[in-house]
């Protein structure tokens, strides 16, 4: 249990450094969105070799998490890059679908007997013995971007010890927005 506590303060301690987050951000045009479309990273193609149905998984929990605050909530088959945003491709895809935003993720899939390190390095944080025998977590990190391109939503949050795939990403998605709500 030490061990636990240690890890998650670190996680919290480090987390702009180790993920590349700061503070969690929410613009007020956020209560004004009526339809949300959301597109893949380059991150969930290999999140979902890692544990098989996680486009799923991942859609449902999409909707699960933003239902209550936007009506309309589509998938569109658009690779959009989590660290280099495509502004214009952005908009062309809200131009073209009459979106007033879109989400785009990027989702680390943890298990007790694998993490995945090519994108995020965990040998100083991770502990096999962190993890319950069977569970798993999810770190996920959310940008939400208008229609001209400009940023609404900046957050992140992890779920630890999930037995539930489907739940434990829906709950990391809104500890996610309600960190940037909080904010």
């Amino acid at each position: 249990m030490v061990r636990l506590i240690t890890i998650i303060i670190i996680l919290i301690s480090t987390s702009t450094s180790i993920f590349g987050q700061g503070k969690p951000y929410l613009s007020r045009e956020y209560y004004n969105l009526n339809s949300l479309g959301f597109a893949y990273s380059e991150y969930d193609t290999i999140s979902n070799g890692l544990y098989p149905g996680y486009y799923k998984i991942y859609t449902q929990a999409v909707n699960q998490t933003f239902h209550e605050d936007i009506k309309e909530i589509n998938y569109y088959n658009e690779l959009i890059r989590f660290e280099s945003i495509d502004t214009i491709k952005i908009i062309s895809l809200c131009e073209r679908n009459k979106l007033d935003a879109i989400l785009i993720t990027k989702v680390y899939f943890l298990s007790r007997d694998f993490v995945y390190k090519g994108f995020l390095d965990l040998d100083k944080i991770y502990n096999p013995g962190l993890f319950q025998q069977g569970s798993f977590c999810f770190y996920v990190e959310i940008k939400l971007f208008g229609k001209s391109g400009n940023l609404i939503l900046n957050s992140n949050a992890i779920t630890l010890n999930g037995y539930n795939a489907n739940k434990s990403l829906t709950n990391g998605f809104k500890k996610a927005l309600i960190n940037a709500k909080d904010k």
